[in-house]
């Protein structure tokens, strides 16, 4: 079940330091290269498939450097581009976890954020109906950006079937406890 709330502790003070340490590791990584998608097409990749017979071709230069004719330079040269390759793909995978965890928790933060958003679209519409003064420029404004493509919605209309449902849940109007992030809907009190 998915958290309804999520308290990730920062701050300005804690996302500067870890902007600051991006820019960091950025400054660090000062070799990397960007491939042009015709360039990326073209290069013999090393998948899994591949890596073994990348490992056994670098143990063979340097176990029968003599036997095979390959120069100290190309067998060095060998040598380190395996180790580049292997610590580039130690780390490649430690900055994709991290980053599909830093995108999963954007994405639930998301979630959280348009479900609150319907909260305060239902109690917008509450107030509507009980004709409060001034909250009708309000509603407008939220439905100009609620409105889902493909969903006609009949202007002055303030009916849940017509403004794309009160609780999230496509357009059936009910109880205003629904929620987009599949966990039973926010809790309603703000």
């Amino acid at each position: 079940m998915l958290p309804n709330d999520l308290f990730t502790g920062l701050d300005a003070a804690r996302i500067a330091r870890i902007m600051q340490l991006m820019q960091q590791l950025e400054a660090e990584l000062d070799f990397v290269i960007k491939l042009d998608p015709e360039d990326r097409q073209s290069v013999n990749a090393v998948d899994q498939g591949r890596q073994p017979f990348v490992d056994l071709t670098r143990d063979y230069t340097a176990k029968y450097t003599a036997l095979l004719e390959i120069s100290n330079d190309m067998r060095d040269k060998i040598a380190r581009n395996n180790f580049d390759f292997n610590a580039l793909r130690e780390m490649l995978t430690k900055l994709e976890s991290l980053t599909e965890g830093v995108n999963d928790t954007a994405l639930l933060l998301g979630g959280i954020c348009y479900d609150e958003g319907l909260i305060v679209k239902t109690l917008t519409e509450v107030a509507m109906r009980r004709k409060k003064p001034g909250v009708e420029t309000l509603w407008d404004n939220l439905m100009k950006l609620f409105d889902r493509p493909g969903k006609k919605r009949n202007e002055g209309n303030t009916d849940a079937e017509n403004n794309g449902g009160t609780n999230g849940d496509g357009g059936g109007g009910g109880n205003g406890n629904g929620g987009g992030t599949g966990n039973g809907g926010p809790n309603t009190t703000l």
